[in-house]
């Protein structure tokens, strides 16, 4: 599925970068919680993606192609939420990065979701 082809891939290589350039996601996010009309801007695409790919294949299945409708709503949920919340909620979510230990449960995880995700689509 392309859906699938592409997200393996994006979640692969950013699960990597969060492993390898730690500062430079902690300064990232430290300017994203910080900077309000940049967060309103980046609640766009998440949102618009979402509905892109949920309108065009919600699929709700027991195998791998479910992760696709899974994804779309989080991406979904998560613009609506950068899109409409107040700055008191969106703060704590920096401390999700602030440690090197919590980006490498972030990474390892995002990378674990990829490399399945780009396993089961090039090679099965």
């Amino acid at each position: 599925m392309l859906i699938l082809s592409v997200f393996g891939p994006v979640y692969l290589v950013v699960g990597l970068s969060l492993l390898i350039y730690k500062e430079e996601w902690r300064r990232f996010v430290g300017t994203f919680v910080s900077d309000i009309p940049a967060r309103r801007f980046m609640g766009v695409f998440p949102l618009a993606l979402g509905l892109l790919i949920f309108n065009t294949y919600n699929v709700w299945s027991k195998d791998i192609y479910v992760v696709v409708t899974i994804i779309a709503w989080a991406a979904s949920l998560k613009g609506v939420f950068y899109l409409l919340a107040p700055a008191s909620w969106i703060k704590p979510l920096g401390a999700w990065f602030d440690s090197d230990s919590k980006l490498n449960v972030w990474g390892g995880l995002v990378v674990i979701i990829g490399a399945v995700l780009t396993y089961y689509v090039y090679m099965v």
